[in-house]
């Protein structure tokens, strides 16, 4: 099974995926719970592609490639944004007090919490994030 959709570099747009993982969780036959997490990871990534990954005001597409098979749910997050490779941001301090923590990490620590795998390439210019997920289903 297979599912795409494509946000524009805007805040806004950030407001599609909810309904894109609610219909992809009903006819995939997924938890609520579970499709909820999945949006707080893709959330905080497509939000960071926005926020960090260009420097011009022109608009860029964000793609989302959803799949599930065997029971092994992969999401593809494919933009033209600057090269960025989270899984080698090294994990926050979850020991300093917060006023003592560096500004940001905790959204990709949120990633890789919610998520079983989380790789990065960089193919052609384009940076790709895949999220992957057992459901056991």
């Amino acid at each position: 099974m297979e599912s795409h959709i494509t946000l524009e570099n805007r805040m806004e747009e950030l407001g599609r995926m909810p309904a894109w993982l609610e219909e992809l969780g009903e006819a995939w036959g997924l938890p609520a719970a579970s499709m909820l997490s999945f949006n707080v990871a893709l959330e905080e990534a497509v939000s960071n592609i926005i926020l960090y990954g260009y420097d011009d005001p022109g608009t860029h597409q964000i793609e989302l490639q959803a799949t599930l098979q065997d029971g092994v749910l992969r999401f593809v997050l494919r933009d033209d944004g600057h090269e960025f490779d989270p899984t080698r941001r090294p994990p926050p301090d979850l020991n300093l007090p917060a006023e003592e923590r560096p500004i940001g990490g905790l959204g990709i620590y949120m990633i890789h919490k919610i998520m079983d795998r989380v790789e990065y390439h960089r193919i052609n210019s384009y940076n790709h994030l895949i999220l992957t997920k057992n459901t056991g289903t």
